[in-house]
């Protein structure tokens, strides 16, 4: 479980602004955060709901690909049911790798595997839908029976572009197979 600290200080405000910003504006985190602790300032967020969306750990990844997975974040939420009971987060590959109750969970890998150990992990799992010049990848299984995927490309641009292209074309079948996934 993850535990938030309900405070003032910079890490409430950083949460509640990306709260806000990822939900959009009367959509709330219901049924996915805990009261308070036993009297305490921390809560308990529910990680079965949990949509990962996987950066690299690395400086590079952190400034290039990060906010491509936030937007790539807030086309997820965007899609999902109201009442699904999922959200998308992004985090990082170290952590994510580190915690066998989110590699069960549907997942998204953003960035170059050089930089991201979870999209090395799934280069030679997964098959490329989509191999663009030798510039960009998307891979993922095209009947998602395992919802993941993993896009990424030579440089910034690339990866972002790659990201467009699974939104355009995979996201729908991607988010509706998570949901089944999850329900289920």
């Amino acid at each position: 479980m993850l535990l938030l600290q309900r405070s003032g200080g910079p890490a409430a405000a950083r949460v509640a602004f990306w709260g806000a910003r990822a939900r959009g504006a009367g959509r709330a985190y219901i049924g996915r955060v805990s009261p308070p602790i036993n009297g305490t300032n921390q809560t308990v967020l529910d990680e079965r709901g949990v949509i990962p969306i996987v950066v690299g750990a690395h400086l590079r990844a952190e400034v290039e690909d990060r906010p491509v997975a936030a937007a790539l974040r807030s086309a997820v939420e965007a899609r999902l049911p109201r009442d699904s009971g999922l959200w998308a987060v992004v985090v990082c590959d170290l952590w994510y790798l580190n915690q066998p109750n989110l590699r069960s969970r549907p997942s998204l890998s953003v960035g170059r595997p050089e930089l991201n150990a979870f999209g090395a992990f799934l280069a030679d799992k997964l098959p490329s839908v989509l191999a663009a010049d030798d510039r960009l990848i998307v891979q993922l299984d095209p009947e998602f029976l395992d919802p993941v995927a993993s896009c990424w490309g030579v440089d910034p641009a690339a990866t972002a572009e790659a990201v467009h292209v699974f939104v355009e074309r995979w996201l729908e079948a991607f988010v509706r197979e998570a949901v089944r996934a999850s329900s289920g």
